[in-house]
């Protein structure tokens, strides 16, 4: 393990005769989710707002997603819970929003370059990386904020994003190595973190605390 610091540097029921019509209405909504939900299979890429909506009903993606180039200033897919390879984010110079309420598991994330819009980065019920999750060269995001994720298993890294001030990460226990570069951030605390690779913070000025409390390997 090496833990590396620079910081100089820059169903109800109801007993009535209409009992079988009323839990048939009662259970249609959860049945029209369901049928709603869908594996959408291989490669999925997003240039429109026609592909966002096409894509609208997929639960899983079983390969890649990629949004690059567009002029979109939203990405939301509100039913997607893994994605099976890689979502890939970059020269989305209007995107403002992207919202990925569901999304769970994915195994490779990349996000940077010509994402100049985007201020925060919060995904919700991300609890699993199978793969790496790089988020860098990002120049307005200042949020990054994943409160469940558990599980990296690869690298982590956050890296030239110049207005970063705040990281919640205070879920993980287990990574492999962990990259804090560049930014704006004061204090860093990974309180659930017990395993990680190589821990390395440098270039950020304005860091004074550090908390790794339950750190082992």
């Amino acid at each position: 393990l090496a833990v590396l610091l620079l910081l100089a540097q820059p169903v109800n029921t109801y007993p009535s005769p209409s009992h079988h019509r009323v839990q048939e209405q009662l259970q249609a909504p959860r049945y029209l989710s369901f049928e709603r939900g869908k594996e959408c299979k291989g490669d999925v890429r997003i240039r429109t707002a026609t592909d966002v909506k096409k894509y609208q009903d997929c639960t899983s993606i079983t390969g890649d997603l990629s949004v690059k180039n567009t002029k979109l200033t939203v990405l939301r897919l509100p039913n997607l819970k893994s994605i099976g390879r890689k979502i890939n984010l970059y020269r989305n110079t209007q995107l403002a929003t992207l919202d990925l309420p569901s999304l769970e598991t994915v195994r490779f994330f990349e996000m940077g370059i010509g994402m100049n819009a985007l201020g925060s980065l919060y995904l919700p019920r991300l609890s699993t990386i199978t793969g790496w999750f790089d988020v860098c060269n990002n120049a307005v995001l200042s949020l990054f904020y994943l409160p469940a994720l558990k599980t990296c298993a690869g690298e982590l890294v956050v890296d030239s994003n110049p207005e970063l001030a705040a990281l919640d990460l205070l879920d993980l226990t287990t990574s492999g190595n962990i990259v804090l570069s560049g930014g704006k951030l004061t204090a860093v605390s990974f309180p659930k973190l017990t395993t990680v690779g190589n821990f390395i913070v440098d270039n950020n000025e304005r860091l004074t605390a550090v908390n790794l409390p339950l750190l082992e390997t």
